[in-house]
């Protein structure tokens, strides 16, 4: 089984994003599992059929240890970035 990767975004969905959707898609595409860790949301878009994490850094701490994510990412420098790092580090 392949470990998921989580992404940690600001916003999600959010329309202004799309090349970060299409990513996402392409490493499903690729057989490669996703979460989405979302400290907020906007308007929707178009938007890759993934689980949505929402809640605290502690909740997303937790839920990534017990889901075997391994690989953390942030597109942004910003909040998603330190919360990708927290989670990374624990």
């Amino acid at each position: 089984m392949v470990d998921p990767v989580l992404y940690v975004l600001r916003w999600y969905p959010t329309r202004s994003e799309t090349f970060v959707y299409s990513e996402i898609q392409g490493l499903i595409d690729a057989g490669q599992p996703v979460i989405v860790a979302a400290l907020g949301a906007r308007e929707p878009g178009p938007v890759p059929d993934v689980p949505v994490w929402r809640g605290s850094l502690g909740s997303f701490v937790r839920r990534a240890r017990r889901a075997g994510v391994k690989r953390v990412h942030a597109h942004f420098e910003g909040e998603a970035s330190i919360a990708a790092e927290s989670i990374a580090l624990r």
